[in-house]
């Protein structure tokens, strides 16, 4: 019983596929061609105008024979129809999008400053300026400062209140006595040691008032190596002293060259190193 219903439905199968040939290919009865050659009869699928479910369109398989179509698709096309009549299909896209642009605002919190700049909320001032609360005021006379908090008195003068008051000295020759010779040296007047005040330096016979690292050369001084007259022309200072009196504290010196610090940059305005 079994092996009688596996029959009754291999036919079936069988006949629903061989319909489905019949009804999807034709049939097309064997002939000689002009050469003689017997051509046998087979199928082929039913003419539709659809060169791409024809058994011979290159990569289509034959299922009756098996064998699958060789060749170049777009040579197939082109000859079936008919050469330079075939062009393949064009697309066109339209797009309805259209994009909206807002230019954006924007505010700036960047502060000004007289005599000096922020960096963020911090104040710093411009060379001879300093920070008196939360304004940048110019240092005293014979004073100068750096651009920070406070400032500095020159050489003979200390800090009194917001001013530079000289001091006066208390030196008195009368506490030196002339000193005493033997019989076997002789007195002369250009032996007697003359004595300078403080701040002061004898260079040939004379009490010169004094610059550190500078050396006197009978009529000015000149600065040593490595040293450079600040910008009141009066001190001899080293090359990092004298970058940040001329470029700012954003400045730094090496051997005899000013340098920006990291993140700051030259202004051609103020000609200070700013970050």
């Amino acid at each position: 019983m079994k092996k009688f219903t596996y029959l009754v439905i291999s036919c079936l199968v069988f006949l629903s596929f061989t319909a489905s040939i019949v009804q999807a290919d034709t049939y097309v009865n064997g002939y000689y061609r002009s050469n003689g050659t017997y051509v046998n009869g087979h199928y082929r699928s039913s003419p539709d105008g659809n060169p791409y479910n024809n058994y011979s369109f290159p990569g289509n398989t034959n299922p009756y024979t098996g064998k699958t179509a060789p060749g170049n698709a777009d040579t197939y096309l082109n000859n079936y129809y008919g050469g330079s009549s075939y062009s393949l299909p064009s697309y066109s896209y339209t797009s309805s999008y259209t994009p909206t642009y807002t230019t954006p605002t924007y505010t700036s919190s960047y502060k000004t400053a007289t005599n000096g700049y922020y960096i963020g909320d911090m104040l710093f001032c411009n060379y001879n300026f300093y920070n008196s609360s939360g304004a940048c005021v110019a240092a005293p006379s014979n004073g100068y400062a750096y651009g920070g908090t406070s400032f500095y008195c020159d050489y003979g003068y200390q800090k009194t209140g917001s001013s530079c008051k000289k001091i006066e000295s208390s030196y008195s020759y009368s506490s030196y006595s002339s000193p005493t010779y033997t019989s076997t040296q002789t007195s002369k007047t250009n032996n007697i040691d003359e004595r300078c005040r403080p701040g002061y330096s004898k260079y040939d016979g004379k009490c010169i008032a004094k610059i550190e690292n500078a050396q006197y050369n009978g009529s000015s001084y000149t600065c040593n190596n490595d040293f450079y007259v600040d910008s009141s022309g009066s001190k001899c200072v080293g090359i990092d002293t004298y970058c940040k009196e001329k470029l700012g504290i954003g400045s730094y010196g090496i051997k005899d060259q000013c340098y920006c610090n990291y993140g700051a940059v030259l202004d051609s305005v103020t000609n200070k190193c700013i970050f």
